[in-house]
């Protein structure tokens, strides 16, 4: 996380506008809208618990997630994805893990409603753009 949403936001910046202002101005018969990207936001999912700790999650987690806060501000959205099975269960059957409220490693853990709340922010803040 820590490595990989700062390596994300240059991609965009430097690559995907870059490439897609190029291809704009190529004067192509088909035109083509670019707008600017922009980052709504930044969430941190496979988040390890530790039920005793006073963060609630394990040390090493809650010491990066520290940083990210302090990277990332405003723009880290919550709730955290917590670690599990069974997001990877649900790509591998290529379901949603909306649709998997029933099971134990989705619905027992609370990961859909999880993935729910985070939608739902993503959402908002695309609206208010």
């Amino acid at each position: 996380m820590e490595r990989g949403a700062p390596h994300l936001r240059d991609m965009i910046e430097t690559g995907i506008d870059r490439k897609l202002k190029t291809w704009q101005a190529t004067g192509e018969p088909r035109r083509l809208y670019v707008a600017d990207t922009q980052l709504i936001g930044v969430t941190v999912t496979r988040i390890q618990i530790a039920g005793n700790a006073s963060s609630g999650y394990t040390n090493d987690h809650t010491q990066h997630l520290r940083t990210v806060r302090n990277l990332w501000d405003q723009q880290l959205v919550e709730p955290y994805i917590k670690q599990g099975v069974g997001v990877a269960e649900a790509l591998s059957d290529r379901v949603p893990v909306y649709d998997r409220p029933h099971t134990q490693n989705i619905g027992k853990r609370g990961i859909h409603t999880q993935f729910k709340a985070l939608t739902d922010e993503f959402k908002t803040r695309m609206d208010q753009l």
